[in-house]
């Protein structure tokens, strides 16, 4: 039995994308110093380097971003640089699995910004647990605070519809 290459480290991914990425097509690394999911360019606060902070570092322990296959390890891929793309947890339970490389590739090129895909799920959260209600009219960033600041998640699954149900409720004083 073949042992499996090591995998890279969150580092190593970016520096290989930024060194090899295709100019004329959307860049998955903008800056090595600003660490981002590769597919929605969701950015946690406070994960850039620092006098503190090693660019390493940022990459891997602060950015919270995980490290996906192109071509997944149980379909033939390798842990090469060039198989694997940095996601955030939502991008990377979204992702196809699917057995030739430029599927996922596109789909990282094609993925929508955090932002957008927020918006969306309040609008379809608010949908699926209050069928029929019109959604009100909130402030998405005083949501997003609200879920900040009092929701959970469970470990290992999504934030719940009910839970951004609640906060746009709490956003709109209903």
């Amino acid at each position: 039995m073949a042992t499996r290459a090591a995998m890279p480290s969150h580092y190593e991914i970016a520096l290989w994308w930024l060194e090899n990425q295709d100019r004329d097509a959307r860049p998955f690394v903008l800056d090595l110093g600003e660490p981002a999911c590769f597919a929605c360019r969701w950015y946690p606060d406070g994960c850039e380097a620092s006098d503190t902070v090693t660019l390493k570092a940022s990459w891997a322990l602060r950015a919270k971003l995980e490290r996906a296959h192109l071509k997944p390890h149980s379909l033939g891929g390798t842990n090469d640089p060039s198989n694997i793309v940095l996601l955030c947890r939502v991008c990377h339970l979204d992702a196809p699995d699917w057995e030739d490389a430029a599927e996922m590739l596109g789909w990282v090129r094609r993925r929508r910004h955090w932002s957008d895909l927020a918006a969306d799920k309040l609008r379809a959260a608010w949908n699926e647990t209050r069928p029929g209600v019109p959604i009100p009219n909130v402030d998405e960033e005083a949501v997003r605070s609200l879920i900040r600041e009092q929701a959970g998640v469970h470990f290992g699954v999504r934030m719940k519809a009910s839970t951004f149900a609640v906060a746009i409720a709490r956003a709109a004083g209903i």
